[in-house]
């Protein structure tokens, strides 16, 4: 990318804040498709560092509320 560094920056602390995208390519003064872009290249790297650093993980139980609240309210509407 060839945007300094203070603006990715800015860009990644909009993301954070629930900015959406083209809100955030407007307040940092970049093109959508930067925005686009910088958020398919942080994904990448953000799913990489979540493989190498979560491993050994056992869950004991699983909570599926949420879910199987959303698969009820389908089979409500049907």
């Amino acid at each position: 990318m060839r945007c300094p560094e203070e603006k990715l920056t800015a860009i990644a602390e909009h993301l954070a804040n629930g900015i959406g995208v083209r809100a955030t390519a407007r307040l940092c003064k970049v093109s959508l498709n930067t925005v686009l872009r910088f958020t398919q290249r942080a994904g990448k790297h953000a799913e990489l560092f979540h493989d190498i650093k979560v491993r050994g993980i056992h869950p004991k139980q699983i909570q599926a509320d949420e879910a199987w609240a959303f698969v009820g309210k389908k089979r409500q509407t049907v």
